[in-house]
């Protein structure tokens, strides 16, 4: 059981990676910065799902600084 869990977490990895780094190198004709950092990239990672676990939505305001007030 162990085993086909690992398969499948790193089945998603490499499937959920590749499309985003297809769609890095070939649509926005950049480099992903997993390449140049890969320490950040993977805290960004755990930030995102993170926040996807607390129910945050995209488009929300995550800074609770007040911007532009006086």
């Amino acid at each position: 059981m162990l085993q086909l869990v690992a398969c499948i977490s790193c089945a998603f990895t490499v499937f959920g990676y590749g499309f985003a780094w297809y769609s890095h190198f070939f649509v926005k004709g950049n480099v992903p910065a997993t390449f140049g950092h890969p320490f950040w990239s993977l805290m960004c990672e755990f930030k995102m799902f993170g926040l996807m676990l607390a129910g945050c939505r995209s488009g929300q305001n995550l800074d609770p600084s007040p911007r532009g007030s006086k």
